[in-house]
Order: C-alpha cells, then sequence, then structure tokens
C-alpha cells in the first residue's frame, strides 16, 4: 500500500510531503524509483507505477531539500510551491467577524422568525404560529466571570440583582454566584454558537427529548439541550438551547438544497468549530484555548487546543493495490485548520501531565477560555481523534499534544 500526505502553506510557499512505502520496499533487490514532477510525485517499482496528481499544486522539483527516511519507514521532504495566483490568496478573518456574524443572524432570525430547520433532514422545528418580538444578540460566553465589576455597589449575600428588561436573572447558591441570561416567553437570545428560546415554541413532535439532550424527531441527530432554572422556587426544563451547526434559519419552506447538499454533517459541524476557533482567535488575540463543558451529571470535557496553522492545504492519498500496472490517483487539496491538542475527559482519571498542561495553562492569561454544549465538546473530540488517526505516524504527536486538523470552508 502507497500513501502520500502533504501540506501546502500558501503563505510561505512551501510543500512538506510524507511517502509512506510498502514493507517490499525494504528488500534487497527491489529498487524503487522516486520522481517529483511539478503537478504529481510518481512511484515506481519493477511491476508498478502509481502516480499521485496534486489537484491545483505547483511544485518546483529542484527545490527538494530535508530528505530523510524516518524510524516509521516514511520517507520525508519538502519543495517549494510555486506562487499562487492572486484570485486563490487566503484572505484572514477579520477581528470583527464574530460581532458582525451575530448582527447578521439577529437580522436573519428577525425576517425568518419562525422558519427554523433541521439542517440534516429540513425537519421543522417551530411551529407556524410561533414568532418573536425580540430578537437579542447575547454577550461572549464567559461575560459573567467580569459582571462583578460591573456594579457600584455590593451585592447581597444571595447574589440577588434587579431585573433587566433584557432578560431574567435568578439566584444562584455561593457555589454558583454566576449571574444567568433567560429569555422571556417571546423572546429569542442569540449566542455565537446556540440560540436560547422557551420550549413553548417547539412545534410537537419535532424534538424528543431524552434527559437533557434534544433530538430531532425526525432523524435522530442532537439539536440542542435543555436548561434547568428555577421559576416561582420550582426548577423548570422549559428553555431550550438550540445549537446553529445542527439547524437553520431560512425564508422558505423549501428544503430541497438542504437535502440535496453534498455537505455530510461531519463537514458542516467541521466547518462550524474550525470558524469558531478562527474567530476567537482573531477577537482575542490568542493561539490557545481551553475548550471545556460540563454536563447535568458533573461529567467534564477539556480539550486543550494550540491554532499551529489556520489555512494549509492537506493532501492525503492512498493506493491500495498493486494489482495494476499504471495507477494515477487524483488527490483533490482540502483546506484545513492544523492543531494541537489534548483532551481531558475526567479529571479523576486524567494522566498526570495533562492535569500539569491544564493547571498551567488556566493560569496563564494569554489562553482563552470556550465553553462549549457537552455534546458539541464529544464531538468535537471524536473529530480530531480520527483526523490524528488519518495522518502518518511520525505526525501524530509533538511535544506531548496531538496533531489534529479540522475541515475550513473556502
Amino acid at each position: 500500500m502507497f500513501c502520500l500526505f502533504a501540506e501546502k502553506k500558501p503563505q510561505v510557499s512551501s510543500v512538506s510531503m510524507i511517502l509512506s512505502l510498502p514493507p517490499r520496499f525494504e528488500e534487497k533487490d527491489s529498487k524503487p524509483t522516486i520522481s517529483v514532477h511539478q503537478n504529481s510525485v510518481c512511484l515506481e517499482d519493477r511491476d508498478t507505477l502509481v502516480n499521485f496528481s496534486l489537484h491545483n499544486a505547483e511544485l518546483s522539483p529542484l527545490s527538494c531539500r530535508g530528505l530523510l527516511l524516518n524510524r516509521h519507514k516514511d520517507l520525508q521532504m519538502t519543495l517549494r510551491s510555486l506562487e499562487t495566483k492572486e484570485g486563490e490568496i487566503i484572505q484572514p478573518a477579520r477581528q470583527d467577524a464574530a460581532h458582525i456574524n451575530q448582527s447578521k443572524l439577529v437580522e436573519k432570525i428577525l425576517i425568518c422568525q419562525n422558519q427554523l430547520f433541521c439542517i440534516s433532514c429540513g425537519n421543522r422545528i417551530l411551529h407556524r404560529h410561533s414568532s418573536f418580538h425580540r430578537v437579542l444578540p447575547l454577550p461572549s460566553e464567559n461575560w459573567s466571570d467580569y459582571a462583578d465589576m460591573w456594579f457600584c455597589h455590593q451585592h447581597d449575600s444571595h447574589g440577588t440583582s434587579d431585573n433587566h428588561d433584557t432578560a431574567d436573572t435568578h439566584d444562584h447558591p455561593k457555589s454558583k454566584p454566576s449571574p444567568s441570561l433567560t429569555p422571556k416567553a417571546n423572546d429569542c437570545l442569540v449566542g455565537t454558537t446556540y440560540i436560547m428560546i422557551k420550549s413553548r415554541h417547539i412545534q410537537s413532535g419535532a424534538v424528543n427529548s431524552h434527559q437533557d439532550e434534544l433530538v430531532c424527531g425526525r432523524c435522530g441527530v442532537c439539536i440542542g439541550t435543555s436548561l434547568t432554572h428555577k421559576q416561582s422556587d420550582q426548577e423548570t426544563k422549559d428553555i431550550y438551547k438550540i445549537y446553529l451547526h445542527a439547524t437553520t434559519f431560512q425564508q422558505t419552506d423549501d428544503v430541497s438544497d438542504l437535502l440535496t447538499s453534498k455537505q455530510s454533517s461531519e463537514d458542516r459541524l467541521q466547518y462550524y468549530l474550525s470558524q469558531l476557533l478562527q474567530e476567537e482567535s482573531q477577537l482575542y488575540t490568542s493561539f490557545r484555548f481551553i475548550i471545556s463543558s460540563t454536563d447535568k451529571h458533573n461529567l467534564s470535557i477539556k480539550i486543550l487546543v494550540w491554532l499551529l496553522d489556520e489555512n494549509i492545504e492537506v493532501y492525503q492519498g492512498i493506493c491500495e493495490t498493486t494489482s495494476d500496472i499504471n495507477q494515477v490517483i487524483d488527490i483533490p487539496a482540502v483546506l484545513c485548520m492544523k492543531l494541537l491538542y489534548r483532551c481531558i475527559l475526567s479529571s479523576s482519571q486524567a494522566k498526570p501531565e495533562d492535569k500539569a498542561s491544564y493547571k498551567l495553562w488556566e493560569r496563564d492569561n494569554s489562553v482563552h477560555g470556550i465553553s462549549l454544549p457537552y455534546s458539541l465538546c464529544q464531538q468535537m473530540t471524536s473529530l480530531l481523534i480520527n483526523s490524528t488517526k488519518k495522518l502518518p505516524k511520525s505526525t501524530r504527536q509533538l511535544n506531548g499534544f496531538n496533531v489534529g486538523l479540522l475541515n475550513v470552508k473556502r
């Protein structure tokens, strides 16, 4: 089996390439020939010719350097990439992109109102008579960490505060003094990764509830979670948090575009997460993040993420069989975000080195915290682990961290 993995960095005109060769190439009588052309790499043996054609890549064969056969029997090399055409240059994200996207979503919801659909199957989520009188943007996820700085007076021991017109606030125990924002009957609160609405807006049968998780009644995909809050000294679950990566607002009932879309739910999730990391990095000028979540049963997920490169083009090609004498493998370029990560799924069972890294990052002011829903953290963990498994063995780890990729939307 022949494998090719390449990373193209347009900003520095560089291509790092790794070729995984079959064991028979180590035999004494085997004399493989590897040749690099302007847009392809050829591997030739006594009875086999495999041509990996790299789509939209222009290499400079004479610039090959750093040739190395590592301990995993992978052949590494670095080449210069010819200058990218002006129309293909990747533009950096604007620093106010998150605020702009949130404002655009608020305007879209005001227009579409109850036209909310599951992206996976096109199921209508809100009933047709539902309408929002107010659609309000929420502050960033960690706004409550600095809420005590907003007031010129000292709160009482119960942590009570006056009700505001934009949202309802509730008493919290001393162990959880942070205030919360909840929507009123006809409000829709818009965050960066979700919207919050009252359960009365949900169409009957459109959503099924499993414990606190909300799943689409048609396809079973997780689209949100129910929140517990106090109302008249009683705990209720009449507030729903709907994830934006799993649903979409549109102006018509025609969902044919959703059903015929070539994007899989996994692709949409990767685009969503990579865009979120890009926006948070630009907004807070940070390349290291602690992504965390805790469910109702106190199960926690913490992911330490270190961005290495926000935009690289990745080529991955595999030739499973060598029965054909001449094979041409066309490999498309996939725009990706490259990052280092460590997953801590349980504090009690975490490795000592993971705990030490987490404590070190937690005390570092340059590390930005992101709170995501528990199920979304689970999916992100799964995506990162699967991406690591697809990498050559020699590139899966760096300085004790795992190397992962997330697809970026062009």
